[in-house]
């Protein structure tokens, strides 16, 4: 029985894999049609999060040309998210320095476009981050800030999740 279960459990595994792996390929064939500024910024946040944990290099890569294009093209909520998906990149490299930086450049951003739901997000995503640091004081006063906007944007499901991260 126990067999099993560990074949079940390789067989699943195996299967998100490979779905994550689709999903990366189509994205890339997206890229690789005429798309606009926006879209394409997007598509290339979309990509960095199928591949950032078995490709950080090219997520990063991807995250980068995402915020150049999104400069360029003054579309502030994509340079956000590419922002955010690099603070994640560095998240998972064990990089929690430059994770808080990049996800304070995304707050920034964020709070500057008055996208409150992006915001709450954010600040989970600060706790988050800080909670790996070890200063849980600011790890928690972000949680709480995320529940702040949440509660204020009545946001119900977000809220839920910035109870659950305190």
């Amino acid at each position: 029985m126990q067999k099993f279960g560990i074949w079940i459990f390789c067989f699943l595994v195996t299967c998100q894999a490979t779905a994550q792996s689709n999903t990366a390929d189509s994205i890339r064939r997206l890229l690789s049609q005429k798309l606009s500024d926006t879209a394409r910024v997007m598509r290339m946040v979309d990509l960095a999060w199928e591949i950032n944990e078995t490709a950080t290099d090219e997520a990063e890569r991807q995250l980068q040309a995402a915020i150049t294009l999104a400069q360029k093209s003054g579309f502030i909520k994509g340079e956000a998210a590419a922002w955010n998906g690099m603070g994640i990149v560095e998240e998972v490299r064990g990089n929690t320095a430059k994770a808080l930086e990049h996800h304070h450049k995304a707050l920034e951003l964020r709070l500057k476009i008055g996208d409150m739901h992006s915001v709450a997000i954010q600040y989970s995503n600060l706790g988050n981050a800080y909670e790996s640091a070890g200063p849980f004081e600011q790890a928690l006063a972000a949680h709480r800030s995320g529940v702040n906007v949440a509660e204020s944007s009545r946001d119900p499901i977000r809220l839920a999740r910035s109870h659950r991260n305190m």
